[in-house]
């Protein structure tokens, strides 16, 4: 299956099979090893705290700060 095919599949499932899916993900990002950087994210994703990151993504493109998703802050 492509990753095309998957988000297609993703697309068309119900919330509740969503939130399931959702959830393995979560689960099989936590068995992957991460850098401090991506835990935090994940973290944040996991706990609710999108909007946290939404506020933040938005505020460091007004800023002119926003880095490519390949490119991790200084320090970080």
């Amino acid at each position: 299956m492509t990753v095309m095919e998957i988000k297609e599949a993703i697309g068309k499932l119900s919330h509740e099979e969503f939130s399931e899916v959702a959830e393995f993900v979560t689960h099989v990002a936590d068995d992957v090893e991460l850098d401090d950087w991506e835990r935090q994210i994940a973290g944040d994703m996991r706990n609710g705290n999108s909007v946290n990151v939404d506020r933040a993504i938005e505020k460091a493109r007004a800023e002119g700060t926003l880095l490519p998703l390949s490119q991790k802050p200084a320090g970080v």
